[in-house]
């Protein structure tokens, strides 16, 4: 089962009105539906408190935006702007939780108690395990993390089919592998000198020349 959860729109209003601006004078932190949304000058933060799970996670994103869809046009309703507007991407995630539950890995690691965090090349949590709600979770973080849900769910099914050994076992192989090359190499090095005594010894001919008995 996945859930989609912890996610983060940033909106910029096309227009600000005179009515919007009076709301922000009134407050700019408002809860809509149990979401936190707060009032920038020209922008709209949406902080979401709401889970949504499927047994796929695709389901459960498109279930996301259809719920978000909706309270969007509640807060243009509510703050006097326009917010959804054709052809203008002035609606943006910024960040959103992908989870797959009862995770085998994630479970193994709250039964050892280790901690894994996964960081990407510019230094931002990519991925992690969290058992914070006791559903062993393994998550997928960032704007992106549905699509980074993929390959590791193709991983994870790998593991349980038993098509994929464990990074140990793997580095034991490799190890093995390196091992037998090194052994190779000195095996046709010694095959290659004892080939060489066996070549008959260059003689010198009737003009001084050495020559072997190939030239």
């Amino acid at each position: 089962m996945f859930r989609v959860h912890a996610q983060h729109f940033t909106i910029q209003i096309p227009g600000v009105t005179e009515k919007y601006r009076a709301v922000l004078k009134r407050s700019n932190n408002l809860m809509v539906d149990g979401n936190t949304v707060r009032l920038h000058k020209n922008s709209i933060q949406v902080y979401s408190n709401k889970d949504f799970w499927s047994d796929d996670w695709r389901k459960a994103t498109h279930d996301s935006f259809r719920y978000w869809s909706k309270l969007f046009v509640r807060l243009e309703n509510d703050l006097f702007v326009n917010l959804i507007k054709h052809r203008m991407q002035n609606i943006k995630i910024v960040m959103q939780h992908v989870a797959e539950t009862n995770n085998e890995i994630a479970r193994d690691f709250v039964v050892s108690g280790d901690k894994l965090r996964v960081y990407d090349e510019r230094g931002k949590l990519w991925c992690l395990i969290d058992n914070s709600f006791q559903l062993g979770e393994f998550e997928t973080l960032g704007k992106s993390s549905g699509v980074d849900m993929k390959p590791v769910q193709d991983l994870f099914n790998d593991h349980r089919d038993g098509k994929t050994a464990r990074p140990s076992v793997t580095w034991n192989i490799l190890n093995e592998v390196v091992k037998l090359q090194l052994e190779t190499s000195v095996g046709l090095r010694t095959i290659v000198e004892l080939e060489k005594k066996k070549l008959p010894k260059p003689f010198v001919n009737d003009l001084g020349g050495v020559q072997d008995y190939f030239g």
